[in-house]
Order: C-alpha cells, then sequence, then structure tokens
C-alpha cells in the first residue's frame, strides 16, 4: 500500500474550496474577478 501523505483537515477544505471556485469558473456560473471579490483572494490565486 503506498504512503500518502497526511493532510490536515485544513488543507483538504482549502483543496475543496479552490477545486469548487475553479469549478464554478470553468462552468461559467462566475467569473474570475467576482470570485476573486467573493473569497477575498487575488485573481492571479485562482487563475488556472
Amino acid at each position: 500500500m503506498p504512503a500518502w501523505p497526511k493532510r490536515s483537515f485544513t488543507q483538504i477544505i482549502n483543496l475543496y474550496l479552490k477545486l469548487s471556485i475553479i469549478d464554478q469558473i470553468t462552468n461559467g456560473q462566475t467569473a474570475v474577478s467576482q470570485a476573486s471579490k467573493k473569497y477575498n483572494v487575488s485573481k492571479r490565486a485562482i487563475e488556472y
């Protein structure tokens, strides 16, 4: 069995949030600028 790196709960939630934001953008539900304001992160941080 491979040794998977242990991740904290916060790291898992952060990854889920990032994937969720990217999913919303790619599905046309929101724009990068709207998401950056909504989640208080820079546009560059959520560019994919």
